[in-house]
């Protein structure tokens, strides 16, 4: 709607809203429409009572309260409007409007709260942990004091040289360290994991120079490396074989010297501890993958187990018509009854083709009639000059007869 006609259509209600602007063009596009239901219902009115027979005066007082309750109505809108987006005011320790929705924040709080407590804590633990193994480990460190009872063929420290030797000795374990670390990382394609004496020689020298060290403090470092075995520095002589004895005499036989502890970066250890990761899902995976297809291979056997029972029944179950058959057929003809071969029976079931795939169903089939079939007879019959086995029928008849000759047994016998 047009600000003019908004305007117009206002005025002509009696009322002059003034310049109209973003906030108040939506107010007053309400009040119109409450206008203009009330004058609607007032027009109602008046045409009832025009029909009931009231007065103008009347009409217009009717109409006059009709505009007044609109207003007042429009008015009581606005205030709840505005009172709805106005914080509750809390008095006198009345509970807040919204207090139910202040309770899922609450618990979110005390859940982050908890979680950093106990990563922390953890964290606690751990630092306290690594400080009893680090305090541990320093009471085993051997810095070679020299004293009035030490020999003279020991290898001892004297106080003066002790401090530059821990010095250079820290020094040094770092140097390893990062090397050993840049090569389990693959950095700056390093191609061994130790340093030789050399390197490391010109290495210690060439960024120490303003430090006064030399040879001598070098081979007081090594002399500590191997009376403290706990610091993680192995050497190495010329044979690639771990020093195993460290005299005056013996350092120049140190050919190289590797750290056991390497330093690595932060994305270092992300990409091992990845790596890790994905060994641990591959084997995982793998034996998921290995328990399925177990599973799966033990599930063909079992249908394929299933598979040969069905055909085994049904072999039966055709081996019994043919010998019945047969043997009624004989019974009629000659009035004895008379056998018939097993292979003969399994030739007329089983065509040539499937003889060879279907013998351990045949098999099975023969074991089953002889254990569990009373109406057949297994015996060895020679037939062509050869022994064969043979099946006879005896079904129900055999046993009729008996029953037969027992009742005339009973007969006889009440004759008596």
């Amino acid at each position: 709607m047009a600000d003019k006609r908004l305007l117009r259509e206002l005025r002509g209600f009696g009322k002059d809203p003034g310049p109209l602007s973003d906030s108040s063009r939506r107010y007053w596009k309400r009040e119109l429409q409450l206008l203009k239901r009330s004058s609607d219902d007032g027009r109602g009115k008046r045409m009832r009572k025009e029909n009931i027979g009231f007065s103008s005066d009347e009409e217009d007082g009717d109409s006059r309260r009709n505009v007044r309750t609109g207003e007042r109505m429009s008015q009581h809108a606005v205030r709840r409007k505005r009172s709805d987006k106005l914080p509750v005011k809390v008095t006198g320790g009345t509970a807040p409007a919204h207090s139910g929705q202040s309770s899922p924040h609450v618990l979110h709080v005390i859940g982050a709260f908890l979680g950093f407590a106990i990563v922390f804590g953890y964290a606690a633990v751990l630092r306290v942990q690594e400080d009893s193994v680090e305090a541990e480990l320093r009471r085993l460190d051997n810095f070679l004091p020299c004293t009035p009872d030490t020999p003279r063929e020991e290898t001892c420290l004297l106080d003066s040289n002790l401090e530059t030797a821990l010095e250079m000795s820290y020094f040094v374990a770092e140097y390893l360290s990062l090397q050993a670390g840049d090569y389990d990382c693959l950095i700056g394609g390093i191609r061994s994991r130790n340093v030789s004496m050399r390197e490391l020689k010109i290495h210690v020298f060439r960024t120490n120079e303003d430090r006064g060290w030399s040879v001598t403090h070098l081979s007081h470092v090594l002399q500590l490396f191997f009376a403290n075995p706990h610091w993680g520095i192995q050497l190495y002589d010329s044979n690639n074989s771990v020093v195993s004895n460290m005299m005056d005499a013996d350092v120049e036989e140190v050919k190289y010297l590797e750290s056991q502890a390497p330093l690595k970066s932060f994305s270092c250890r992300m990409v091992n501890a990845l790596s890790r990761l994905q060994s641990w899902l591959f084997y995982v995976l793998a034996g998921v993958t290995l328990v399925i297809m177990l599973g799966f291979a033990m599930w063909l056997y079992q249908k394929h187990l299933w598979k040969q029972e069905e055909e085994m029944f049904s072999l039966v179950k055709h081996i019994l018509e043919l010998i019945e058959r047969q043997g009624s057929e004989n019974q009629k003809r000659s009035g004895k009854k008379a056998y018939i071969a097993q292979q003969h029976v399994r030739d007329k079931l089983i065509p040539p083709t499937q003889r060879k795939g279907k013998q351990r169903v045949w098999e099975k089939a023969v074991a089953w009639l002889a254990e569990n079939e009373s109406r057949i007879r297994v015996e060895q019959q020679r037939v062509a000059g050869e022994d064969v086995f043979v099946w006879r029928w005896i079904g129900s008849e055999e046993t009729d007869s008996n029953d037969e000759q027992i009742e005339d047994e009973r007969d006889i016998s009440s004759l008596r």
